[in-house]
């Protein structure tokens, strides 16, 4: 599962989650709280590693590009 993915289940979880409360007519339960703070955690963890593995291709994209000038000139 990609790092995508796996953000996007964590969504769709905390989304069922308070859509069942709010059906139920009721706020979070303290158990349901904790879990809804370990999934914003685990969500936002998860965009800190895309970005960084962004970043990193980016990287490595130009350091590819300026060994194909080196390699030219």
């Amino acid at each position: 599962m990609t790092l995508s993915e796996q953000r996007a289940k964590l969504v769709q979880d905390w989304r069922g989650m308070l859509d069942k409360a709010e059906a139920e007519g009721r706020g979070l339960s303290v158990d349901e709280k904790s879990q809804v703070e370990k999934m914003e955690a685990d969500i936002d963890a998860l965009k800190q590693r895309a970005d960084a593995k962004v970043k990193l291709e980016a990287a490595e994209r130009e350091m590819d590009r300026e060994a194909e000038e080196r390699a030219k000139a």
